[in-house]
This record gives C-alpha cells, sequence and structure tokens, in this order.
C-alpha cells in the first residue's frame, strides 16, 4: 500500500481527478507518479466505491523496483493505488 503524506501530518491514498476523456487506468497512472515518482507499467482495475458524484477506483499496480529517489520520498510504499474520479 502506498501512503503520501500530506498536510497536518495525515496520511492518505494518492489520488486525483480524472482529466477529460482520460480512462481511470491511465489517472492511476499518472496520479501515482505524481504524487511519488513511482512509474507503474502494470495497472489491474480492482473496484470503485463512494457516492453518485464522487467515487473512488481502486488499482493494483506493479512496480518493478523502487529506486535511490523514491526510497528517499517521503512517502511511504509496498503496492496499491485509489484514484478518486
Amino acid at each position: 500500500m502506498i501512503l503520501v503524506a500530506r498536510d497536518g501530518g495525515r496520511r492518505s491514498l494518492p489520488g486525483g481527478a480524472l482529466k477529460r476523456q482520460e480512462a481511470a487506468s491511465s489517472a492511476a497512472r499518472r496520479e501515482l507518479y505524481e504524487e511519488t515518482t513511482i512509474n507503474a507499467p502494470a495497472v489491474s482495475y480492482l473496484f470503485a466505491f463512494g457516492e453518485l458524484n464522487k467515487q473512488h477506483h481502486v488499482f493494483e499496480v506493479t512496480v518493478d523496483r523502487f529506486t535511490k529517489q523514491n526510497r528517499a520520498t517521503r512517502y511511504g510504499a509496498a503496492g496499491g493505488f485509489a484514484g478518486g474520479a
């Protein structure tokens, strides 16, 4: 599971909104990279949850390995992703 440091010392799953006409899997890879600098070559859709106007899409990602830069970031990691839509 990957957790991102947020304001006030909180932690959350990385995520964000879909861009116009962007597939949820593309958004998952984009948001993961934007928030952690981790590239995910394989993304598998697991499920969605939430309310009608705020859906969260949950993915499993495969990461080849973490680089020294990734380990030095403020993010903890081990293998999941949620992207909000």
